[in-house]
């Protein structure tokens, strides 16, 4: 035999539904609290460790300048001392140098000073030469002329 749907049975059916109903919100509205809850402390502690993480890394960041500054700081100063012994180092080669010119420069004025000794010694002697041959051909032209003037007084 078959039951009907009476209204009492129809409400109490009601009832239950919405006791399930409410039921069912009730437990939602707990999963949504719940995953609030969860999702905040999630976020909290995401925010904590990149605090965290910012700290550590700008900490690590102080250091490696340091670090740098340091290092920098070492490589300057043997870099100012190298500078110094190279110039010390050049200037001795410098020095070095200026005097071995000086010396050849010395040497060539020397040796230019003799050369012009020497071609000095040889224009004299050329000009005796010279003042030599002047003096026979000023002798033979006088012989000439003394000659010419004899023949004509003679022609005379």
């Amino acid at each position: 035999m078959r039951n009907s749907w009476t209204d009492d049975r129809l409400d109490d059916l009601n009832t239950r539904i919405d006791l399930g109903f409410s039921r069912v919100e009730t437990e939602i509205r707990g999963v949504r609290t719940e995953m609030r809850t969860e999702f905040a402390a999630v976020r909290q502690e995401m925010k904590d460790e990149s605090a965290s993480v910012c700290q550590e890394m700008r900490t690590e960041f102080a250091s490696v300048r340091q670090e740098m500054r340091e290092e920098f700081a070492s490589v300057r100063a043997d870099m100012k001392e190298e500078f110094a012994s190279v110039r010390q180092e050049m200037r001795g080669e410098f020095a070095s140098v200026r005097a071995d010119m000086k010396e050849e420069f010395a040497s060539v004025r020397q040796e230019m000073k003799e050369g012009f000794a020497l071609m000095e010694k040889r224009f004299e002697r050329m000009d005796e030469r010279f003042d030599g041959f002047q003096q026979t051909i000023n002798r033979f032209g006088a012989g000439i002329i003394i000659a010419l003037i004899g023949v004509l007084l003679t022609q005379i």
